[in-house]
Formats: C-alpha cells, structure tokens, sequence
C-alpha cells in the first residue's frame, strides 16, 4: 500500500493552480491543529486496516515546505513512514532552509520534488510563484549538497504567453543541473478557466512542444515512463508507479482521496470542517464494482509506457485484457502495441490518450 499526505498550506495561491490549497503565514496555528486532526485521522478513521506497511511515501500540497522543521519532524516521526522504500516531499524552492533538509535527512526522506514550474522570472511572476529561478537553483544546489540525488523538478508548458524558444530555454537549464527525474505537464485550459477565461490554447503550438520535449530530453538521457513523466533509468517515481500499476493507496489530509480493495473516498475539500470533524472528514465514499476496478486499471495503466501486464491483469480480473478490449483494439490498432506479455499505447498515440480513455469508457458503460 501507498500512502500519500496532503498539507493544504501555502504562502500564496498560484494563479493557476487546481489543488485544495489555503495560503497561510509559516506561524498560523491552524497548521498545528490540522496535524493532530491528521494523527487522528490515521489512528481512527473506519477504512484505514490497522498495522500497514507503506510501500512508498508522498508529502504533497499545497506546500510541505511551509511547515517548520519540527512540523516536518512530527509527521515523519507519528506516521508509519521509517520502513518506506520511498518518502517524497514536494517543496516549493523559497521555502527549504538548510535546517529543513537536515530534519528530512534524518526521518529518511529520500526523494525531493520542486516546484519550478519554468526557469524564466518573467513568466514565474505571471504564473502568481513567489520565487525566482536563482532561489530554485540555491535551494536545489543545497540538497545536492546534502546528499539528496533522486530529485524532481516540475516544469510546465504551453500557457498563455510563453513560447517555443522560451520552453526550450527552460528544458535545457534544467538538464544542465542534471536532475534525476522531470515531470512536465502541459498547462490545461480546462483546469485553469476561471484564471484566464480569454486565453485560446494554440493545439500546434502544444503538438510542437510536445515533439520537443521528446527529443530534449530524450537527447540528454532521460526516457519517458508516462505521459507527463521522464527519468534517468532507475529514478521512476515509485510511489506513482504503484498507482498507475492500480495498487492501493491511503490519502490523509483535507480533500486526499485513497482507495483500499474496491472502496474508493475522498475526504473534504475544506480544512476548517476537515479540523472541526478532527480528521474524520469523508466527502464521498463509493463501493466500486468489478467493472469500475477494471476500467480505473485500464485509465492508469495506459499512462506508462510499460502499459498493461497481461499476466498481471489476468490474475486479478480472471480476464485477458486483450481480448475484453478487442472492439476498441481494432477500431484503433494503429495507436497500440499488442505483446504476448503487456499492451500500450505507441508513443505517439500518447497525445491523443483522452479521446482513446473515453472510447473505452463509452464501450465499457453505454
């Protein structure tokens, strides 16, 4: 099992962010508060089985940066998190201080992921980040400096006002400093509406950026394991590689979602209920069918490029995958690849992998 641990808090909301997030000073209170409501949720909460073992650990947000070294001490040292194979944290590059990546040190942390987002200054303040490219790189040269070397840096691309030659400048700073791993997502119109409403998404001038970031990166050695993620082989993200693999996962903290066997629930999107419930916050619990399993595998399955293990998919379901998927595999045999041991999709099928979910989708549920 994974577990994932979400601390809404931040110094401010970027402009474009999608997360359940709340911007706070690094003293408020209810950041202690919310902790003891999170302990509480752990120990309590009817869903969670008692004695787990996480496999992998992610600290996400918001910002965990923003706690202080003793609120990062807290919660790797209450959670079951020592015997992890895998503990990532995010942290946004203004808010690491020597003192904070030593406590992480020392409670195991082993993987760090920043929030870069582009390396231009111009385009970071449009984008509502409160840092600049000199305090991401003084922030990641630190961890290197402590010995942190499976680290994460996230990039963005495709939003109102940045060009070709601006991403390729920011793909290529960014290998320079020779990271483990990059996540790199293209910025999505849908998501971000209520921001930019008058913004018109230029779909050849994603498709270019796509094809670049491919070749850069690519070129400098890194290999792309899903849709959104590149790494120097070895440095996969474990903890996202289970659930992609469908395996399950815990997720503590206002508005996290977990799934355990075929339960899935998510808890609410609001820390002051989330606090006032004292962690005992469900917004949605959902009984999942067999067919739900099988389709959630397929949707995150098909987002690696190792795709599906038929072997795999076959002890779980008691189904071959590529014969229950055999209408949609020959409407759009073009986009798979079809293996006696796994099926994906080709690499350039990746651009079109929402329209291919949704036909499996509307075939699965008429």
């Amino acid at each position: 099992m994974h577990l994932y641990i979400h601390i809404p808090f931040c110094k401010k909301k970027c402009n474009y962010c999608d997360f359940y997030s709340i911007p706070v000073f690094e003293n408020d209170n209810r950041i202690n508060i919310y902790l003891d409501s999170l302990f509480n949720e752990f120990r309590k909460h009817p869903y969670v089985p008692g004695e787990t073992v996480f496999q992998t650990v992610y600290i996400g947000g918001g910002n965990p940066g923003l706690l202080n070294t003793s609120q990062l001490d807290k919660i790797l040292k209450i959670l079951p998190t020592a015997n992890a194979e895998e503990i990532s944290i995010e942290l946004n590059p203004d808010s690491v201080s020597l003192d904070k990546i030593k406590i992480l040190k020392e409670n195991k942390v082993n993987r760090f992921s920043f929030g870069l987002q582009t390396t231009e200054d111009n385009e970071l303040k449009f984008l509502g980040r409160t840092h600049t490219f000199f305090d991401f790189k003084k922030s990641y040269e630190l961890a290197k400096k402590l010995g942190f070397n499976n680290i994460n840096v996230d990039l963005i691309y495709g939003f109102p006002g940045q060009s070709i030659e601006s991403f390729i400048k920011s793909l290529n700073k960014v290998i320079d400093l020779q990271p483990e791993h990059l996540s790199v997502y293209e910025f999505s119109k849908s998501r971000y509406r209520d921001w930019y409403q008058d913004w018109e998404l230029d779909e050849g001038m994603a498709i270019k950026m796509w094809d670049e970031k491919i070749k850069i990166l690519s070129a400098a050695g890194f290999k792309i394991y899903e849709i959104s993620n590149f790494c120097i082989d070895g440095f996969e993200c474990k903890h996202n590689l289970g659930i992609w693999n469908g395996e399950d996962y815990l997720g503590l903290g206002a508005s996290a979602h977990s799934r355990i066997k075929y339960k899935r629930w998510d808890n609410v999107s609001n820390v002051d209920i989330y606090i006032k419930k004292n962690g005992i916050a469900i917004n949605q619990s959902i009984d999942l069918t067999k067919k739900d399993l099988i389709f959630e595998y397929i949707l995150l399955g098909l987002r690696t490029t190792y795709g599906i293990n038929r072997d795999r998919f076959k002890s779980i379901f008691d189904i071959d995958i590529v014969n229950y998927l055999k209408d949609i595999i020959a409407e759009n045999i073009k986009y798979f690849n079809i293996n006696p041991g796994y099926i994906n999709l080709k690499l350039s099928s990746f651009s079109i992998y929402d329209t291919i979910i949704e036909n499996i989708y509307d075939k699965m549920f008429p």
